[in-house]
């Protein structure tokens, strides 16, 4: 938000902490009443001289509580022209988070409600201009949102891998391992190739991100198939860990819950689905992201 949108008084205050780990950012687009559906948002940017006042609030935001400065979208006008994108510290008056969310998994994981209420801040928190919201929205939570959340789903099916691969060879059924029965083998062997091939759908979607290529289509099934995939293994390896895979104290169960969280950010699976439809037909606007670097480089604003 703040590389490819951002002022250069923004990029030069920000930017550095944000690297070097010193400061945390949020980016604040889901409401209550508007999930998926960006356009839905009820938060308000009103503007009185060379101020805003921001009043509303959103909901499932990481970093809620530890966050040193928000990105927020707001409406300021109608339609899809009328959200815009500010940077808001965290410690101005009018800025509170709500309760933390008891979360099913993730638990570690900082996720809870941001408030805003007649928080007024400068002009020049504006990123971008008037009107970009949407376009920052749809390139944060595309290059962004989604990469982030498929490499959660991907460490969290590695972790569901090692612990069950461990688990079936250290686990007698019949006087020998699981491993040296055949249905326990096959149940390996699928979770295995949903691995590597999440692995490798990540790995060149991230690529091709890297490597500034508009990469939505491979990004978008990143994270469908990843997430997907890795719920289905954590599934399979509840049935090699039976009854004890539902104890605690068992990892497997942790792993399940923690997918379940994985699923809505950044657009559930039936919204991914849907924008796959969109590109199969033809009818997929894509992130700008490439032509925006593309510009930033050639020094054009």
């Amino acid at each position: 938000m703040v590389q490819f949108y951002g002022s250069q008084m923004q990029k030069q205050r920000w930017l550095p902490h944000f690297v070097d780990g010193s400061r945390a950012i949020s980016i604040c687009v889901t409401e209550p009443g508007s999930g998926s559906h960006v356009l839905g948002m009820q938060t308000t940017a009103r503007q009185e001289g060379d101020e805003y006042v921001l009043n509303g609030t959103k909901c499932w935001i990481d970093n809620s509580h530890i966050a040193n400065v928000h990105g927020v979208i707001a409406r300021t006008g109608e339609g899809s022209s009328g959200l815009s994108a500010f940077l808001i510290e965290a410690d101005r008056d009018g800025v509170r988070p709500g309760k933390a969310n008891d979360n099913t998994g993730l638990r570690g994981f900082n996720i809870s409600e941001v408030i805003f209420e007649e928080c007024r801040i400068s002009a020049s928190n504006l990123i971008g201009e008037i009107g970009m919201g949407l376009e920052i929205v749809h390139q944060s939570i595309t290059n962004y949102g989604k990469p982030n959340l498929t490499a959660v789903a991907l460490g969290v099916h590695q972790a569901i891998f090692d612990a069950t691969l461990k688990y079936a060879s250290q686990r007698s059924m019949y006087g020998k391992p699981l491993t040296e029965l055949e249905s326990a083998r096959l149940k390996i062997g699928d979770i295995y190739s949903r691995l590597k091939l999440a692995q490798q759908s990540a790995y060149w979607a991230m690529y091709l991100l890297d490597h500034q290529n508009q990469a939505d289509e491979e990004i978008i099934l990143a994270k469908l198939t990843g997430v997907e995939n890795a719920f289905t293994s954590a599934k399979a390896a509840m049935d090699l860990y039976a009854a004890r895979g539902t104890s605690r104290e068992m990892r497997v169960e942790r792993f399940l819950r923690d997918l379940l969280m994985v699923f809505p950010p950044a657009g559930t699976s039936d919204v991914h689905r849907k924008r796959l439809s969109e590109i199969a037909m033809g009818r997929y606007v894509p992130s700008v992201r490439a032509e925006r670097q593309v510009e930033m480089e050639r020094g054009v604003t």
